[in-house]
């Protein structure tokens, strides 16, 4: 039985994941990993490449296809749900990840397995390292996110041609703004692209279900979490690099700008 499970999506860019299994692959203790790859590609070829392609990888791996693009968190959601059914129980650690990640250390796992955090730390955020901006994406948010600043990126996004200049706006301040990396600290939210759940936050959800299609999962695993009065634990020990090869950027400024308010609007009502 699977140790660690590794959840990641497949959206037509079964390459990329492919390269991200090989990585896993390559850990320490990889043979304690379970990899669930949801696959919401609408490209039959896609479909296919990955299927093939993970015959040739040393790794416990499990393709789902659930028929239809679920989403990232809801696609995550379903992996988990896959492993307990098989299992009757949660792993110690889930890992929800993109595939352009690169690990940093060959004992990631091996570290992670080891580990004796605190029974109240119910998500871990590595340290992130963006080789796009040069930047730390973690700690993602240190404070819980303010109802103001919520309502202003709605406002922004209920018209597309304002989020447009809100995208731009907020990739040069990306650029021109670099974070360092930082000590080891409780956090509000972790950086979506790569963040570990222990078993016992799977068994306080109601249902394994996020009510958004795209965007603002950082907002749902941070408040799920806050109500339970348990912590996000930023471990600068443990390390990834973010290549930052988006499959997001797929579906246009106009679509992001949907989704982006209709998840921010779900966020509102629900924990607000």
């Amino acid at each position: 039985m699977a140790e660690i499970l590794v959840c990641c999506i497949n959206y037509n860019n079964s390459e990329e994941v492919l390269e991200y299994a090989k990585e896993i692959s390559l850990q320490n203790n990889s043979e304690k990993v379970l990899l669930i790859i949801t696959d919401n590609s609408t490209d039959e070829n896609e479909k296919i490449n990955l299927s093939n392609g993970i015959e040739k990888i040393n790794l416990n791996i499990i393709i789902l296809d659930p028929n239809s693009n679920i989403g990232y968190l809801n696609g995550m959601f379903l992996g988990v749900k896959k492993y307990y059914e098989l299992n009757k129980r949660y792993p110690k650690w889930t890992i929800f990840s993109n595939s352009d990640i690169k690990f940093g250390m060959n004992n990631f796992i091996e570290s992670l397995i080891n580990k004796k955090y605190l029974e109240d730390y119910w998500c871990i955020a590595p340290s992130v390292f963006s080789s796009e901006t040069k930047s730390y994406q973690n700690p993602h948010y240190k404070k819980r996110i303010e109802l103001s600043n919520i309502e202003r990126v709605l406002f922004f996004t209920k018209y597309h041609i304002l989020f447009n200049l809100y995208s731009f706006l907020s990739s040069l301040k990306s650029k021109n703004k670099k974070k360092y990396e930082e000590k080891s600290q409780c956090v509000y939210a972790a950086h979506g692209c790569f963040f570990v759940l222990k078993d016992d936050y799977f068994k306080s959800l109601k249902k394994l279900e996020y009510g958004a299609f795209l965007y603002s999962e950082e907002a749902f695993i941070a408040e799920t979490i806050l109500k339970e009065k348990k912590k996000v634990y930023y471990d600068n020990n443990l390390r990834v690099t973010h290549t930052e090869h988006s499959t997001t950027s797929l579906i246009g400024n106009k679509n992001r700008a949907k989704f982006i308010n209709e998840s921010l609007n779900y966020i509102k009502k629900e924990f607000y």
